[in-house]
């Protein structure tokens, strides 16, 4: 899918999605130590993500960060939703 030497026109839609900035600012939470997307993967989100959106790097979680960090999540999950 990120490789667009290797697209099929018949997912062509889904194929451009990857690299389509959406429509609605989203509050992005990345764990510092996932090992499927590393941290370093994603250089700056923020160029990829709505204006407005806001990213939150959380430490000491990885792939599953509200099962690592819960109470961190929660309180970026709650502020994002108050805010």
């Amino acid at each position: 899918m990120f490789d667009p030497a290797r697209h099929v026109e018949a997912y062509a839609a889904e194929q451009a999605a990857i690299t389509a900035v959406g429509e609605r600012p989203i509050l992005f939470l990345h764990g510092t130590d996932d090992g499927s997307i590393g941290s370093d993967v994603i250089h700056n989100p923020k160029d990829h993500l709505p204006q407005g959106s806001r990213v939150e790097r959380i430490d000491d979680a990885a792939t599953f960060s509200n099962l690592e960090q819960p109470e961190r999540i929660k309180r970026e999950v709650l502020a994002w939703l108050a805010g």
